[in-house]
């Protein structure tokens, strides 16, 4: 996902320094800028739970 930087709207945040150093080293790690690893795992959380809220209705279903 490409990001606009100046028509995307803007959030801050307050993390703990632990939580901002585990995204800094991964963001390191992965090749990415802070700002695009808190978006991809976000993504990442939000699709996931949207899995398991299908796959809760699929089961109900039955």
């Amino acid at each position: 996902m490409a990001i606009s930087k100046r028509t995307d709207p803007q959030i801050n945040i307050r993390l703990s320094k632990d939580l901002k150093d585990s995204v800094d080293i991964n963001a390191r790690k992965n090749n990415r800028s802070r700002n695009a690893e808190i978006i991809f795992l976000i993504e990442k959380a939000l699709s996931a739970d949207t899995l398991k809220a299908l796959d809760v209705n699929q089961t109900a279903k039955v």
